[in-house]
């Protein structure tokens, strides 16, 4: 058993870009996958990460067996229902600043991982 978390990261924008650079220098974390509504920009993050597989749908992302942790790096409007989804899904869950929204969209998501034991 491995002690690495492996990571999907969704949002490869400005701050994503920043975020992918800094989860693939950490020691115990893997970068399985990366996801971006973006084609062009997905080829172009791709080319510096080959070894990483991309995709354009954030469900294969969410739903694969090899990935245990979700980073949403999008546009704030997405935040909550990629991270509702994620945790719903067993994953745990980094979002960019801010989580959300609104506050009560803030607190459905701690209670939802809260409830599901999922790191958020």
């Amino acid at each position: 058993m491995s002690d690495s978390i492996r990571i999907g990261q969704v949002g490869l924008g400005y701050w994503g870009k920043n975020l992918l650079r800094n989860f693939t220098s950490i020691e115990g974390c893997v970068v399985t996958q990366i996801c971006d509504k973006d084609q062009t920009v997905l080829d172009s993050v791709s080319r510096l990460f080959p070894d990483i597989g991309g995709t354009t749908d954030f469900s294969s992302v969410v739903n694969s067996p090899d990935v245990d942790a979700v980073v949403i790096a999008t546009d704030t409007p997405q935040h909550f229902p990629l991270a509702l989804e994620a945790i719903r899904a067993g994953k745990h869950v980094f979002v960019e600043k801010p989580m959300s929204g609104t506050v009560k969209e803030a607190q459905m998501l701690v209670d939802e991982a809260r409830s599901r034991n999922i790191r958020f």
